[in-house]
């Protein structure tokens, strides 16, 4: 902890590489079922030709779709590997989060550590205010914000923190907790 009484935390770049390639290998695997599949003289259903052709088309909109999902992933994970910045800065007026900017103390509901096997740190942040939370977030802070709504859960996760989580802890007990 530092005498300015703020404590910045970046992103675990290791881990990133990890995830990517992971997303990487996944592409690849779903880009040969695409192409096993175009490929494929197997015939589920020999006295129906068109319900062939609709099984065959299933299966290649749901890899294609599965194809866009993992590229998405692909990208997010590079980004993330490239961004220099920091992704918490904590200090006694409250916590900025990348892709949800800054978050005053007094919003704050909850904020906790959790653990992902694997990862050093790991933190949660619960909002009074979702929708004050919408309004100041850029894009990936909504579509965050928009999976939280749809799973009943109003945190903000961060995984993958080069600092431990109770480290984080500490200074959030000491300097920011009311």
């Amino acid at each position: 902890m530092d005498k300015n009484k703020k404590l910045v935390v970046y992103f675990n770049k290791k881990s990133s590489f990890v995830a990517l390639i992971m997303m990487l290998a996944m592409t690849s695997l779903m880009l040969f079922l695409l192409f096993s599949f175009s490929q494929a003289n197997i015939i589920f259903f020999p006295s129906l030709p068109f319900l062939d052709f609709l099984v065959f088309s299933a299966i290649r909109v749901v890899i294609s779709a599965l194809i866009a999902l993992f590229t998405l992933g692909i990208i997010y994970y590079f980004v993330g590997i490239l961004y220099k910045g920091p992704a918490v800065i904590l200090d006694e007026k409250g916590i900025w989060v990348k892709h949800y900017n800054f978050i005053p103390k007094e919003s704050i509901e909850e904020f906790y550590p959790y653990q992902i096997s694997g990862t050093l740190g790991c933190i949660g942040i619960k909002v009074k205010d979702t929708e004050f939370l919408s309004k100041q977030s850029d894009l990936n802070g909504k579509i965050g914000i928009f999976w939280a709504k749809l799973f009943n859960s109003y945190h903000i996760n961060l995984a993958n923190l080069d600092t431990s989580s109770e480290d984080i802890m500490i200074f959030y007990q000491r300097y920011i907790k009311h």
